[in-house]
């Protein structure tokens, strides 16, 4: 049984051009009871040498098909025996401070780390309030966070999945992934368990100038996710940000798609699930 298991999830980029894995190596001891696995999932195999990755304990595995990053986690989970499971995306900076943390994690608790842009904190979010410091919850908390960095004992990944049958939910694919985890963790009175601690910087893609084409993606994606989320989690939140899309809408202002919304909350399943 590994002390850690760590997952780096990379998408068109070669592993050492992967900020976080190059980080991970500088930083990550080499005599530390930890297996990584860097999964790549598309769209071109990338080979990778691991006599350049400092003698850590690496498998490489490939997906070329875009999988759904809810399936890729849970995969991941299954697939190693550890204590605790960290999962990352391959953007990000991952900090010594950060990894020191993570070494005061049990299997009995889940963390998040602060994540930076720059010098700004942009979560995760305590009480819809983004904190920039390490902090203890309660179950009275609500909790939003992103995916990458979070790290989950593996007591809570026995008790998420005796509940629900996986630890992420499936269903999404994309996006949700992160914020139905938590929801879940809510649901199971587990925010109590959680924490947040040390960060790193990261790269978010809203963030960011892009092409048309990805904005659209990303805009289907969102929608689906956000109608899944609706139908499935029944978020009161969720349901007062529809009614301020509808009205957007009719201003032709709405920055999700209705159409796609209602979709997922019709139909129940995101467009790529071809079950």
């Amino acid at each position: 049984m590994y002390d850690f298991a760590v997952l780096v999830v990379l998408y068109n980029c070669k592993p050492l051009d992967s900020v976080t894995i190059k980080s991970l190596v500088r930083s990550w001891s080499v005599t530390s009871n930890t297996k990584f696995i860097f999964w790549n999932n598309g769209p071109v195999s990338q080979p990778l040498d691991v006599k350049e990755l400092n003698g850590l304990d690496i498998e490489v595995v490939e997906s070329l098909y875009n999988e759904s990053l809810a399936k890729i986690y849970n995969q991941f989970i299954e697939r190693v025996h550890a204590n605790v499971y960290v999962v990352l995306d391959h953007d990000s900076e991952v900090s010594p401070q950060y990894i020191a943390a993570l070494n005061t994690i049990t299997s009995e608790q889940c963390a998040f780390p602060v994540i930076l842009n720059g010098d700004k904190a942009t979560g995760p979010l305590i009480n819809g309030v983004t904190v920039s410091e390490p902090i203890d919850l309660t179950d009275s908390d609500s909790l939003l966070a992103i995916g990458s960095g979070v790290a989950i004992g593996s007591n809570i990944v026995n008790t998420i999945k005796t509940a629900y049958g996986n630890v992420f939910d499936e269903r999404f694919y994309l996006y949700g992934i992160d914020s139905t985890f938590c929801y879940r963790l809510e649901r199971l009175k587990l925010i109590a368990n959680s924490k947040v601690i040390s960060g790193f910087q990261h790269s978010l893609s809203r963030l960011e100038s892009e092409s048309s084409a990805l904005t659209q993606f990303r805009k289907k994606e969102r929608s689906y996710s956000f109608g899944l989320t609706l139908r499935y989690y029944k978020k009161l939140s969720y349901l007062r940000v529809l009614f301020i899309l509808l009205f957007k809408r009719i201003l032709n202002k709405s920055p999700l798609s209705i159409t796609y919304i209602f979709k997922a909350l019709i139909h129940g399943r995101h467009y790529r699930d071809e079950k």
